[in-house]
């Protein structure tokens, strides 16, 4: 389990005796990915970084508030996801369907 037991948002929900028992749970050892699986997930090192930089830029500059239809989020979405295919093996097809153009 992920869970930042320091952020008091949990005291919320915990009380302070199970928040405790959690940060002195024993934690489950976790297998090594194959060097494979590891060099496939470091390829999109710069991709993902691209994308994430794309992602602030709209929420930093308040962009969302802009998009007049669904469509309009989802092509600024799909071009963040469509740049991590640019490089791989994976060919992707991008389509954007409007209901205001029918």
């Amino acid at each position: 389990m992920i869970l930042d037991t320091s952020d008091p948002i949990w005291l919320d929900y915990f009380t302070l005796s199970e928040l405790d028992e959690i940060d002195n749970e024993q934690q489950s050892s976790l297998a090594e990915l194959p060097n494979i699986i590891t060099e496939y997930l470091n390829s999109y090192k710069d991709l993902v970084h691209n994308a994430v930089r794309t992602i602030l830029k709209i929420l930093m500059h308040g962009l969302q508030k802009e998009f007049k239809t669904d469509a309009d989020l989802m092509k600024r979405a799909w071009v963040i996801i469509d740049n991590c295919f640019d490089y791989g093996a994976i060919d992707v097809i991008s389509f954007v369907f409007d209901n205001r153009q029918r």
